[in-house]
């Protein structure tokens, strides 16, 4: 029975996570999302998801370590594979437009050609 609560807090967790990441993402659509740390903008209630994922992630592991007589950082690790690997998709999938608008130049802001004369 551990080791199904197990993988509903990881789950828990890991919806959490998505959550969290798909607010910020929302709250910043011209910003890009830093790997560590948080936007520029944060929205309304931004440490409750990620309160909910810490949390679950704590129980999820114990019990997964208990439930399945493995080391605890091999617990660990597969609970942060589990949750992290979607939320870095979403991440990727939000900065890479905002990346490749910033490197593109803006129509009224074209630098002029240079006619030789400095």
């Amino acid at each position: 029975m551990d080791l199904f609560w197990a993988f509903v807090l990881l789950a828990v967790a890991a919806a959490a996570s998505l959550v969290d990441i798909v607010r910020h993402s929302r709250a910043n659509p011209d910003e890009k999302i830093p790997w560590l740390g948080n936007p520029p903008r944060l929205p309304k209630w931004w440490f409750l998801p990620r309160l909910i994922m810490i949390f679950s992630i704590m129980g999820g592991i114990n019990l997964l370590w208990r439930g399945t007589d493995i080391s605890p950082w091999l617990a660990g690790v597969v609970a942060a594979v589990v949750i992290c690997v979607p939320t870095l998709w979403v991440l990727i999938a939000h900065n890479r437009p905002v990346k490749a608008v910033a490197a593109s130049p803006a129509l009224g802001r074209q630098i002029p050609p240079s006619n030789g004369v400095e």
